[in-house]
């Protein structure tokens, strides 16, 4: 082969390297096509449709039935009885053994012991609904972390493909190189071991983008993220009011708005409420009793209606240290879920701020990498028009060519990890929506 040839061979080899340079994928756009599902609206579907968040629902009803059986508790009781005796009426003490009637209670007093009982069951409820809250929101979260794990995998896929066809080309174009002796052997097995490498990476990165959509499917069912694009995801995200948020603001609205926060506030008032009740539980409670009754006398064999109304109060005087132990045991359940409640706050306000900081730095690290990004290219330019004068080699060309690809690489990896950060700032703030 001539040295024009060589050289025409190596103009090619240029050629197909700069044409996949100015291919390569702006991190603003991965691909095109139907109707993108935007990360938002797979958020909804995911709070709407989240079966953890349906289980937790039952509870709720659950609840929901023990409160309204302690309201019951206030209201008249009415009871049904008879008896009926044959024989010597002095062993069973009563002349009245045989009747049958109706028996009506209702308390009138007991230091507001039901009060507190219902005061707990209605803590525990708002308690199960926080944890319906907090199972959409868990829900949720995972759908989106799906969502932006394909769409991540598909951008870098989309970057490495074009680095994969330039170096197609150019493996192909040593091979004829290294016929006429213009390459050696070691440059051409170099090149094809790039071209592997890559092709192993795409593939991996494909196992990724499968095990994201399945991930994503089996929270929301089938969505049309397959024709989203970066610029999608950043504009719902990066543009959220929350991400212009200080870290004071974003802990302080943490803090009020987590589910669990709310759980906790909920549980430690009914851990308050029966705290209160097994310290009242020795007071007596007084109740109105009236019963009507169709008996007969056994002295006089004498059926008829008879009715009678009345007052009764009971107070436990000995358990036993049954009263004591309930009292401590209510008393250590409430300091329990105190410090529960504490160390969840910490909790709330460490995974506040890490996701404050993790979004500024993410912020400044993709800035930096797309300064990086624009002087490999510039960089490219450059090695290239040299090139063309003969001042570089082909190698040189490869070699600036597989930086600037890693290089937009690197820019997608922080971009990535800013848009999780600031999911992770939208859903402590509250706007799961």
């Amino acid at each position: 082969m001539t040295r024009l040839a060589t050289r025409t061979a190596q103009v090619c080899a240029l050629a197909a390297l700069l044409a996949s340079a100015a291919a390569l994928p702006a991190t603003g756009q991965t691909s095109t096509g139907a109707v993108c599902t935007s990360i938002d609206e797979v958020i909804e579907i995911a709070r709407r449709t989240s079966p953890e968040a349906s289980i937790a629902t039952a509870n709720v009803d659950a609840q929901a039935s023990v409160l309204d059986e302690v309201r019951a508790g206030g209201r008249p009781q009415v009871q049904a009885y008879g008896r009926s005796f044959s024989g010597d009426s002095e062993l069973s003490d009563t002349r009245l053994s045989n009747q049958a009637g109706l028996r009506v209670t209702q308390d009138l007093f007991d230091f507001s012991k039901r009060r507190l009982q219902a005061d707990a069951a209605r803590a525990e409820v708002r308690a199960a609904q926080a944890v319906v809250a907090r199972a959409r929101d868990e829900t949720a979260h995972v759908a989106a972390d799906a969502y932006l794990a394909y769409l991540h995998a598909e951008a870098r896929q989309l970057a490495l493909q074009s680095e994969r066809d330039a170096l197609s080309e150019l493996a192909a174009a040593l091979n004829d190189l290294s016929e006429s002796g213009a390459v050696t052997a070691d440059e051409v097995r170099d090149a094809n071991a790039r071209l592997a490498e890559v092709t192993a990476e795409i593939a991996t990165l494909g196992l990724t983008q499968e095990e994201a959509l399945l991930s994503l499917e089996f929270e929301v069912g089938p969505v049309g993220v397959g024709a989203c694009s970066v610029q999608n995801v950043r504009s719902l995200l990066t543009g959220s009011q929350y991400t212009s948020l200080n870290t004071a603001r974003t802990v302080e609205l943490a803090l009020s708005n987590d589910p669990r926060i709310r759980q906790a506030d909920a549980l430690l008032e009914a851990r308050d409420a029966e705290k209160e009740y097994e310290e009242r539980s020795n007071l007596p409670t007084l109740r109105a009793i009236g019963a009507l009754s169709y008996a007969n006398d056994d002295l006089r064999d004498d059926w008829r209606l008879r009715d009678q109304v009345g007052l009764e109060f009971s107070i436990p005087l000995g358990t036993g240290g049954a009263k004591s132990a309930r009292e401590r045991g209510a008393v250590a359940r409430r300091a329990a879920m105190q410090r529960e409640r504490q160390l969840l706050i910490r909790e709330i306000e460490r995974e506040a701020r890490l996701a404050a900081g993790a979004y500024e730095a993410g912020l400044g690290l993709t800035q930096a990498r797309q300064a990086v990004v624009d002087d490999k290219l510039a960089q490219f330019e450059l090695v290239s028009d040299a090139f063309d004068q003969g001042f570089r080699t082909l190698e040189d060309i490869v070699e600036v060519r597989t930086e600037l690809s890693r290089a937009q690489l690197d820019l997608l990896q922080a971009e990535f990890a800013m848009f999780n950060a600031a999911l992770r700032m939208r859903m402590l703030a509250g706007d799961t929506h």
